[in-house]
């Protein structure tokens, strides 16, 4: 019976050590590959002004674009922004999906051990960076003022995409 014992006390910490190996490399893994999704992102959308009309440049371009300008018709901002706009984007403007966030507001890069959903969730700069998605159904519910910071924390990601679609 003491062998019994002694050999399940091994085994337990084997499966102990094993678990805790797979946690460290998780944790590492998800780290790089959310810092090479963050490098990916270019600099934020600069506000410029053309002949006295200030415009926020959206594709970075250094151009008045006719979709950045609110006084173009609807119809044209829209033709010259599907124009601009890759499958790749076009196909994330359309497709809307569950995300995770964090509870103090901030961006999702690593699965909440105490929400087993979010370990089948993407992170958040993959869904905007790689994906090309803009549009989101937030898995958790949190207060006003949490649900608006992770909001401003996705649109200044999103900002730093090729176009700003949102």
């Amino acid at each position: 019976m003491k062998k019994f014992f002694k050999i399940s006390g091994y085994v337990l910490a084997g499966l102990l050590v094993m678990l805790i190996l797979v946690f460290i490399f998780s944790q590492i893994k998800w780290s790089i590959r959310s810092s090479k999704n963050m490098a990916l992102l270019g600099v934020a959308a600069p506000t410029l002004e053309d002949r006295g009309y200030k415009y926020r440049d959206l594709n970075k371009n250094s151009l008045l674009d006719p979709y950045e300008d609110v006084r173009q018709p609807l119809e044209s901002r829209v033709a010259d922004l599907m124009q601009q706009m890759t499958l790749q984007e076009k196909a994330g403007v359309m497709f809307i999906t569950m995300i995770g966030m964090n509870d103090d507001g901030t961006a999702m890069e690593k699965p909440i051990f105490t929400d087993p959903l979010t370990f089948l969730l993407k992170t958040n700069s993959e869904m905007v960076v790689r994906l090309k998605m803009n549009h989101f159904n937030t898995v958790q519910s949190f207060p006003a003022e949490i649900m608006a910071r992770w909001n401003n924390v996705i649109q200044k990601m999103a900002e730093r995409t090729r176009l700003v679609l949102s």
